[in-house]
């Protein structure tokens, strides 16, 4: 009985049980204005925005995260956050997976397309890449950075909200 009194508990929980929600209510809040801006998105499938937007969000928060805490507090919390992910989509976890692999991939190299490549500007790659089903073209990755910037901005803040 005593026990439940001491135990640890992190105040970053409840923001990582929370984040996967935020992330699509942030993904569907923001199609309508990023095709605005970008109007070939206008042909794309909004269900397949919103998946991929929450997937891109989600990466977001993590890499923030990955700067913010140590690499057990945040292996604990990546843990609660996926397991979020799992009771959202049967593919969330994967597709999150799949973007931090393209994020850490591209990351390293300089883009052709995007001048002085930024993480948010990976993001947006990867969730063109994934809407057209194929490398955007050069016009159509210009998208890169706003798409990645509107995913991404919103959840700057989003481990010291309280």
């Amino acid at each position: 009985m005593l026990s439940r009194f001491f135990q640890h508990h992190d105040p970053l929980e409840a923001q990582a049980k929370r984040l996967v929600g935020a992330a699509k209510i942030l993904a569907v809040a923001t199609f309508i204005p990023v095709s605005d801006h970008y109007s070939f998105l206008k042909r794309c499938n909004s269900k397949e925005w919103d998946f991929f937007a929450t997937a891109a969000s989600v990466q977001a928060a993590l890499l923030d995260l990955a700067q913010r805490v140590s690499g057990k507090r945040f292996k604990a919390l990546h843990a609660l956050i996926v397991s979020e992910l799992h009771k959202w989509h049967p593919r969330g976890a994967e597709a999150v997976l799949d973007c931090q692999g393209f994020t850490h991939g591209n990351l390293d190299m300089q883009s052709p397309v995007v001048k002085d490549l930024l993480p948010s500007d990976t993001l947006g790659l990867w969730v063109l890449w994934n809407l057209l089903q194929r490398k955007p073209t050069f016009e159509e990755a210009q998208a890169a950075r706003g798409i990645g910037s509107a995913l991404a901005t919103p959840l700057h803040d989003w481990w010291t909200r309280g």
